[in-house]
């Protein structure tokens, strides 16, 4: 990287104080080269820590309180969740509760060890924003049964007939991670080829069995749901989840025919508590630098209770804000070169480091695609429909992890960008 080492401080469910977004702001400023990212996984990236020990850097966040009590799981705790939750009306049950349960599972769990750093986790409330749609290999999204409120797992989007209480469902996602670890991961030999049927297509136990212990003996462990099924038949992975759980801990329900569409907010959104509300505004593209993360933090505690709440997209949502002085903070917000209407909704735009930040690019791609989304902004008629576009500096597809409606790739000579439909 040529700006240096960097950090990612990983927020569980996106909630996040104004003391620590000081603590991260200094970080940047005083260690760093004050370049900050706001992620798609409601985290930070801090970038350019050239000046800065592993020592200090350890301590700094650990009296901010952004590290776990378990340091080799930091990098595990991929927790999404409704930024709303708590806050709106509209929702089945607060996630905060089982976020933290979640986080302290995966800390308890020592074959988490094993678990991908990129392996994902959503907690959906049944709230607003319907954030069981964003990308995940294990989701919790709650639905209401007879009175009762159970969290159905879905993996990959899939939804599951397995359900757990909100005291239980902490431990059906993390199941569901280490069940994952005994699959090998997908390989095109022929032997592999030949064993693979024997050990998932519902041969008996007796020729199943070591087949899979071939399999896994003759290659890597998967380590991602995502790729796992695609390769796996996912009643394999379900009834190794049931092995894992106590019987007592799960329930099995018929699943619901669709998972909701995201619903993605922004602006104003009235609070559950009278005379409050919400106030979101949007990071284009996610960047920050420390003045812009202490602003945030001044806001919070200026018009709120110092709470912000992060979500993955870019949308920075401060609660508890007095009705009457939602539109003054909403006004000093955009001051500040935050996105305040939906528009910014509309167009789902990344990019990735660029020059400034890889060897692998010689085109700012950050600074081209604020240009294309300030561009588009400006439509008199807008899409229908979101439209996602990602600027690339090479082909690896970094900051975006699915296809994009269009893909501006740098050329070869860095002359300008290749552009292309519904790619990766």
């Amino acid at each position: 990287m040529r700006d240096g080492p960097m950090i990612r401080i990983r927020l569980p469910g996106g909630r996040a104080t104004a003391q620590q977004l000081r603590a991260i702001a200094e970080l940047a400023r005083r260690g760093g080269n004050d370049r900050i990212a706001l992620t798609n996984l409601s985290n930070f990236q801090v970038r350019g820590l050239e000046w800065i020990n592993y020592s200090d850097l350890k301590r700094h966040l650990d009296q901010a309180g952004l590290l776990p009590p378990r340091l080799w799981a930091e990098r595990r705790r991929n927790i999404l969740a409704d930024p709303l939750s708590g806050l709106a009306t509209d929702e089945l049950h607060p996630t905060a509760g089982l976020v933290a349960r979640l986080d302290a599972a995966i800390q308890d769990e020592p074959l988490m060890k094993a678990s991908s750093l990129k392996f994902g986790f959503v907690v959906d409330g049944g709230g607003p924003s319907r954030i069981g749609a964003q990308l995940h290999d294990a989701a919790l999204i709650a639905e209401s049964r007879a009175g009762q409120v159970r969290f159905r797992l879905y993996l990959t989007g899939q939804a599951t007939q397995l359900t757990a209480a909100p005291e239980h469902a902490a431990r059906l996602a993390v199941a569901a991670a280490v069940a994952a670890l005994g699959f090998p991961a997908r390989r095109d030999s022929a032997w592999r080829s030949f064993l693979k049927p024997l050990a998932y297509g519902g041969s008996s136990r007796l020729i199943a069995h070591p087949a899979r212990v071939l399999l896994a003996l003759t290659g890597p462990q998967e380590t991602r749901i995502r790729r796992l099924l695609d390769h796996v038949p996912i009643e394999d992975l379900i009834r190794r989840i049931r092995e894992l759980m106590p019987a007592e801990q799960f329930e099995i329900s018929e699943p619901p025919a669709a998972l909701p569409a995201l619903r993605p907010r922004i602006g104003i959104v009235p609070q559950s508590e009278p005379g409050l509300a919400i106030c979101g505004f949007g990071v284009p593209l996610g960047r920050l630098d420390s003045r812009l993360l202490a602003l945030i933090a001044a806001l919070a505690e200026d018009f709120g209770t110092g709470e912000v709440r992060l979500s993955p997209w870019h949308v920075v949502f401060i609660p508890h804000v007095a009705e009457a002085r939602a539109g003054e903070l909403m006004q000093a917000a955009e001051a500040a070169g935050f996105a305040v209407n939906e528009n910014f909704l509309t167009f789902d735009m990344s990019a990735c480091s660029g020059r400034s930040g890889c060897r692998g690019a010689r085109l700012e791609t950050q600074d081209h695609a604020l240009e294309i989304m300030q561009a588009l902004q400006q439509l008199e008629q807008p899409p229908g429909a979101a439209l996602s576009i990602h600027v690339s500096g090479c082909p690896k597809g970094c900051a975006h992890r699915t296809k994009s409606d269009i893909l501006a790739l740098e050329r070869e000579d860095a002359s300008g960008y290749y552009l292309y439909e519904d790619s990766a």
